[in-house]
C-alpha cells in the first residue's frame, strides 16, 4: 500500500469531519473511515461531478495526464484503464497499477469479484458504441449506465460518467466516497451483521451502518453508499481514521499494525469477515464470533 500519511484534514474536507463526529456522537458509535483520494475532494458536491456508488469498484486517479502534448485533468476521478493503459503509471502510481487493473476488469468487463464464480454483466457501454471523434452512436443505451469521455478534446478525456437515465452525453463523471471500514457501537464491540443486495451487488453491515449512512447523507450527499469493509473481508494494509463516540476525538490508524492493535484495544477484539466470502455463506450460519441480524 502506498503511504497515506498525514493529518485527518488531508483526506477529509473541514466540513466533512465536523459530520463524522457529529454522527459518533449521536449515535455512540466508533466510526472507522478509510482515507480517501484527497484528490476528490474539490469535486464533492459540484455539478457534474458524483461518488461512487456500490456497483462501481473503480479506481480513481492520484494524478493528471498529459498525452502527446495536452493535459487532462484526471486526478480524483474514475479513469478508464484501456482508454489509458499506456499512461497507468502515471495515473496511479506504479505500485497501484496491479490493483487499479484488477478492478477495472471486474467493472468494466463484467468479471466477476475476487474470483467469484458468477459473471455480471458488465455496466460500462463498449467503446463500440462511440464514433471515431468519441461521439456516441445512440442517446439512449438502457444496457449500460456508465459511459467513457471518448472525446480527445475534453478536459476529462478517459474519465467515466455515470448516467442513471442511460443518456450516453449526460450524467456526472464519477470520484471517490467515503469508505466505512467499521462502525462499532461504544461498549457493544461484537460482530451482528446484515446480508442484502443494493444494486445488484452483494451487500453486507452493520445494524448501524444505515443511521450512520443516513445522517452522513444527508448533509454530504451520496458520499456513503455501502457497508463496512470488516463485514464482508479482511484487509489491514489500509488507512484509516476513526471517529470516537464522544465527538471530539479522531485517531488515524494507518497500517496493518495500527488496525490491529485498532482491532484489539480500542474495539476490544472485534472480529473481522476472512477472505471476501460471504459471513453467512454456509447454510446460513455466521462465522464464529458473527450473529446475523
Amino acid at each position: 500500500m502506498a503511504t497515506k500519511d498525514g493529518p485527518t484534514e488531508t483526506y477529509f474536507r473541514a466540513e466533512d469531519i465536523v459530520v463524522f463526529r457529529r454522527a459518533a456522537k449521536l449515535f455512540g458509535v466508533y466510526i472507522a473511515v478509510r482515507r480517501t483520494n484527497p484528490r476528490s475532494l474539490p469535486y464533492i458536491g459540484k455539478p457534474g461531478y458524483a461518488p461512487k456508488l456500490i456497483d462501481c469498484k473503480a479506481k480513481t486517479a492520484e494524478e493528471n495526464v498529459n498525452i502527446n502534448g495536452r493535459a487532462y485533468t484526471t486526478a480524483g476521478l474514475v479513469v478508464d484503464c484501456d482508454v489509458l493503459r499506456d499512461y497507468l503509471p502515471i495515473v496511479f502510481g506504479r505500485d497501484k497499477v496491479e490493483s487499479a487493473i484488477k478492478e477495472w476488469r471486474a467493472f468494466a468487463h463484467g468479471s466477476g469479484e475476487n474470483g467469484a464464480s458468477h459473471y455480471r454483466p458488465p455496466k460500462l457501454a463498449p467503446k463500440s458504441l462511440y464514433d471515431g471523434r468519441g461521439r456516441p452512436l445512440r442517446t439512449i443505451c438502457p444496457e449500460y449506465t456508465y459511459f467513457t469521455q471518448m472525446d480527445p478534446g475534453h478536459v476529462h478525456y478517459g474519465c467515466v460518467r455515470h448516467s442513471p437515465t442511460t443518456l450516453a452525453t449526460g450524467g456526472s463523471y464519477v470520484h471517490a466516497d467515503y469508505d466505512l471500514y467499521a462502525v462499532v457501537p461504544a461498549g457493544r464491540t461484537e460482530n451482528v451483521f446484515v446480508r442484502e443486495r443494493r444494486l445488484g451487488e452483494p451487500h453486507s453491515r452493520s445494524p448501524q451502518q444505515m443511521d450512520v449512512q443516513n445522517y452522513v447523507t444527508s448533509h454530504i450527499p451520496g458520499m456513503v453508499c455501502h457497508g463496512e469493509q470488516d463485514t464482508f473481508k479482511t484487509d489491514l494494509d489500509d488507512a484509516l481514521d476513526v471517529f470516537y463516540p464522544d465527538g471530539a476525538t479522531i485517531r488515524p490508524a494507518v497500517g496493518r499494525h495500527a488496525i490491529e492493535t485498532l482491532y484489539a484495544t480500542v474495539f476490544e477484539g472485534r472480529r473481522m469477515v476472512a477472505g471476501g466470502a460471504d459471513p453467512g455463506a454456509a447454510a446460513g450460519a455466521a462465522r464464529p464470533g458473527w450473529q446475523r441480524a
